[in-house]
């Protein structure tokens, strides 16, 4: 399946089935869904990260992470320095 989404109606998103990270997480409309499952897509200016199947945001980020799909925006502890210790949001896990 291919499709394209138009995101704020400036981008124009294409999403295929590679995209999916959790897929056995699908469950159809109409089917039982206690922990309300719906599909988040992350992308970045147009570039689509991955569509993950979750019931939050916090859950979709998680299952991102967790497959290497946010792996392009790790700072390592050279490009740290260059932030400085005021910084916020920004820490390095050894």
């Amino acid at each position: 399946m291919v499709a394209t989404l138009k995101i704020d109606g400036i981008y124009d998103v294409t999403i295929s089935d590679v995209d999916v990270v959790n897929p056995g997480e699908y469950i159809p409309q109409g089917e039982d869904n206690p922990y309300h499952i719906r599909p988040w897509v992350a992308f970045d200016h147009g570039f689509v990260l991955g569509v993950v199947f979750a019931s939050c945001e916090q859950n979709a980020l998680d299952e991102l992470a967790d497959n290497g799909r946010l792996d392009m925006f790790l700072v390592n502890g050279k490009e740290l320095e260059e932030y400085g210790e005021e910084e916020e949001g920004i820490i390095l896990f050894t």
